[in-house]
């Protein structure tokens, strides 16, 4: 089975959309209590660490949609 990653910006869950589930999934990580399923999406500062100010663009660029 082959395994295939999206690239839409902030999709963490990996479902080919960005929606609120990414962002809880997201938040849940961040509190260490969950995992992502496509880190690289979640990655919107592009300095290869999933922290905070990435959740905050995130929730811009679900905003703007």
């Amino acid at each position: 089975m082959e395994l295939y990653f999206t690239n839409v910006k902030g999709d963490v869950n990996n479902d080919g959309i960005l929606n609120v589930s990414d962002l809880v999934m997201l938040q849940r990580f961040l509190l260490g209590s969950g995992s992502l399923t496509n880190w690289q999406n979640a990655d919107l500062c592009k300095d290869e660490r999933i922290d905070v100010f990435d959740m905050v663009l995130v929730r811009r660029e679900l905003l703007n949609k």
